[in-house]
């Protein structure tokens, strides 16, 4: 009898939490509190992650303009990464920042007149960095070591997937290698 009369209780205390729940709806993330996570990232130097909670938040909010000033400061210092990457002879990490960049403004244009690059320039930095690559693959291709040419290629086609020229090497080197395997 007292489980029934406990059970009973608990049955309409939920019910009431319910209905409150259904009334408030549910604990919303403000802006503020977004804001606080990207200028965390920020700080941290995580750019990628900064620049990730700015694009879904003005796809959650539907607001293209929203945080514009952290945007800004996370898409340059992504490129700033990927320049230092380059200088420091990753160009593979390097070209990975700057695809990662072009995608977050292609997708959400910088604010006019803030933009310290611009898409071209990315594309530039992005061709940099392949080539940098591409010729690394060329050497290792013409030294008969197949695997290590087709490992970079295919890296190259990870951020920098409408290279002609490196699909048509790849393209070749594979050729090769199972024309070799089949030999021997």
């Amino acid at each position: 009898m007292m489980r029934a009369v406990v059970l009973v209780v608990l049955i309409s205390l939920a019910g009431a939490c319910s209905h409150i729940q259904g009334v408030l709806g549910p604990a919303k993330d403000s802006k503020q509190d977004a804001r606080s996570r990207v200028e965390r990232s920020l700080a941290a130097g995580n750019y990628e992650s900064a620049g990730s909670i700015i694009i879904n938040e003005k796809k959650k909010r539907k607001d293209p303009r929203l945080f514009d000033d952290l945007y800004v400061r996370a898409i340059n210092g992504l490129v700033n990464e990927g320049r230092k990457d380059l200088e420091e002879g990753d160009p593979f990490r390097a070209g990975k920042k700057f695809n990662k960049t072009l995608n977050y403004i292609s997708a959400h244009p910088l604010p006019s007149g803030k933009a310290g690059i611009s898409g071209k320039d990315l594309l530039f930095l992005i061709s940099e960095s392949s080539s940098s690559m591409h010729n690394e693959a060329i050497m290792h291709y013409r030294n008969g070591e197949l695997d290590k040419a087709i490992s970079l290629w295919e890296d190259i086609l990870k951020f920098d997937p409408r290279n002609s020229e490196v699909k048509k090497a790849l393209r070749t080197a594979k050729i090769q290698r199972k024309n070799l395997r089949s030999i021997e």
